[in-house]
C-alpha cells in the first residue's frame, strides 16, 4: 500500500510506501527524478506525507517517528529529527504540514501529540496534548493549526498566542480535517461521510 499526494498549480507528485521509500516526482519528469528512505531501512509511511503549497518543500513522518522536511528539487534535506526502535514507534507520524513559507513543520502522531517545528533552527517549538486523527495543517498565513482532537472535533490552535480557538462541534467525528483552498472552510471527513465548516 502506498499514499500519494500532488501540489495543485506545479503538479509536483509524492509517494510513500509501507517499505519507507518516498519519491518525488516534478513536472515534466516521465519517472521520479529522487527517490530515498528518510528513517530507517524498511520502516514505512503510512500516512505522514505533506506538499508545501506550490510543492518546493516536502515533510515526510515514518511510522518510527522520524519527521524530515526536504527540498524537491533535489532531495535534500532541510530539516531532519530521526527516531528508531521501541522509542521511535511510540511516536509514529500520522499526519504532517509544511507552513506556507516554509518556515515550520507541524506533525500529528499516534502518542496523540501535536508537535510544531522551527525549520531553520531544527528545535521544536511546542507538543500539545489530546489530540486524534490522521491530519494536521496550516492556514493560508501560517498562524493557525488545524488538527483533531481525541474525539474527532476539529480543533484550532493559534500559533501567537498558543492558545485554543473557538469551533463549531461536528454532529458525527472525523478522522481528517484540512482548510479550504480559500481558507474560509473547514472540510472535514470521517466514517459518516464530510462535513464543511465556516470559519
Amino acid at each position: 500500500a502506498s499514499i500519494m499526494i500532488i501540489a495543485h498549480r506545479t503538479g509536483v507528485l509524492a509517494t510513500a510506501d509501507k517499505s519507507g521509500l518516498v519519491a518525488i516526482q516534478r513536472a515534466g519528469e516521465v519517472t521520479p527524478g529522487h527517490t530515498f528512505t528518510p528513517g530507517a531501512e524498511g520502516v514505512g509511511v503510512t500516512g505522514a506525507l505533506g506538499l508545501i503549497r506550490g510543492g518546493s518543500l516536502l515533510a515526510v513522518g515514518d511510522d518510527e517517528g522520524t519527521i524530515g522536511v526536504y527540498r524537491t528539487d533535489n532531495g535534500e534535506a532541510v530539516f531532519q529529527e530521526r527516531r528508531e526502535g521501541g522509542r521511535g514507534r511510540v511516536r509514529a507520524m500520522r499526519g504532517v504540514a509544511v507552513s506556507p513559507e516554509g518556515g515550520r513543520v507541524a506533525t500529528i502522531a499516534v502518542d496523540g501529540l501535536l508537535r510544531i517545528w522551527d525549520i531553520a533552527n531544527g528545535r521544536r517549538e511546542v507538543a500539545w496534548q489530546g489530540f486524534g486523527g490522521a491530519t494536521v495543517d496550516f492556514d493560508g498565513h501560517g498562524q493557525r493549526v488545524l488538527c483533531l482532537d481525541a474525539q474527532g472535533q476539529p480543533r484550532l490552535v493559534d500559533l501567537i498566542s498558543h492558545q485554543g480557538l473557538p469551533m463549531d462541534r461536528l454532529q458525527m467525528p472525523a478522522d481528517r480535517a484540512v482548510f479550504s483552498l480559500d481558507g474560509t472552510l473547514v472540510i472535514a471527513a470521517g466514517p459518516s461521510g464530510l462535513s464543511l465548516l465556516r470559519l
